[in-house]
């Protein structure tokens, strides 16, 4: 598929009294949907964004890639750059690496808002073993399979587990995505040297969790630790919203408050999930995108 010409460079107005030039030029995504801006000079959030919908057409949402100038602009279907993304604000290191990256999949409607073509997207990287999803309560959760096995065989060897039983598990990571991402129990001992012990013994760990008494599907060690963190920091975000006139707040005055330590996961991070959860709505203001409780509660 073609993408559209999209201008190499452009004097741009993003204001009265000053003028940016904003160079913009096509990553290497396959997609086409994605563009970077460098910005020569300090330009901030709002001048690039209206940079950004004045240059390009398409364009969904903007993201700050970095301090010095770079920033990532996804635009409206490239799930794969936005899984990427996401991938890379993930506060692994908070977790003292106890977990891989993690990205929740209603996260992704913050940046493509065609659904349906989110759950197209995903399918097919599933199916290609790109990816895991991992249903977590009414969660999904979704790693990276690169990061997925390198977790899981560094959780194994901790807890001093054989290493041919690890490489069958990681061997049986293809044939869980291939299926689908959930497996029967006879097709596991069809497809693996696994006996019935070793699979016992694999849903004990949490590498594998069962979705009825005969299939399994993956399951995510230390799992319990993320959602810890997670309750508690959505939580703590929420209660920034509700204590703000109106049970309001511009989406750029929430993402610049700080959490308690406990919320390993970051303020930015909760952001897109009540966004993309649809806990709030994200309205367009002349400043800025604001927040907003569905139903205020009526003060007594």
């Amino acid at each position: 598929m073609m993408s559209q010409k999209r201008p190499s460079t452009g004097d741009c107005e993003v204001s009265e009294k000053r003028r940016k030039v904003v160079d913009i030029s096509e990553t290497e995504s396959n997609s086409n949907d994605s563009v970077h801006l460098t910005c020569n000079g300090n330009v901030d959030a709002s001048e690039i964004s209206e940079i950004a919908c004045n240059s390009i057409n398409g364009i969904n949402s903007i993201e700050v890639a970095s301090d010095v100038g770079t920033i990532s602009v996804v635009t409206d279907g490239d799930v794969k750059s936005t899984l990427e993304y996401l991938r890379e604000c993930f506060p692994f290191q908070k977790f003292q690496l106890h977990l891989p990256p993690i990205i929740l999949k209603h996260q992704i409607y913050c940046f493509v808002s065609d659904r349906e073509l989110v759950d197209q997207v995903l399918s097919s990287l599933t199916a290609n073993g790109e990816i895991i999803q991992i249903r977590s309560f009414h969660l999904i959760l979704i790693v990276f399979t690169k990061d997925y096995k390198s977790h899981v065989m560094q959780f194994m060897t901790e807890l001093q587990i054989a290493k041919d039983l690890i490489g069958e598990f990681i061997l049986l990571i293809n044939v869980i995505a291939s299926a689908g991402g959930i497996v029967d129990h006879q097709q596991i001992l069809q497809s693996s040297k696994l006996s019935n012990e070793d699979i016992k013994q694999m849903v004990q760990m949490g590498v594998l969790q069962m979705c009825d008494e005969s299939s399994y599907s993956f399951g995510l060690p230390r799992v319990a630790l993320f959602l810890r963190c997670f309750w508690f920091g959505r939580n703590c975000v929420l209660t920034m919203v509700k204590r703000s006139k109106n049970q309001q707040i511009l989406e750029e005055d929430l993402t610049s408050r700080r959490l308690p330590k406990l919320a390993r996961l970051g303020v930015v991070f909760h952001t897109r999930d009540i966004i993309g959860a649809e806990i709030v709505e994200r309205i367009n203001t002349t400043y800025g995108q604001l927040l907003r409780l569905p139903y205020p509660s009526v003060p007594t």
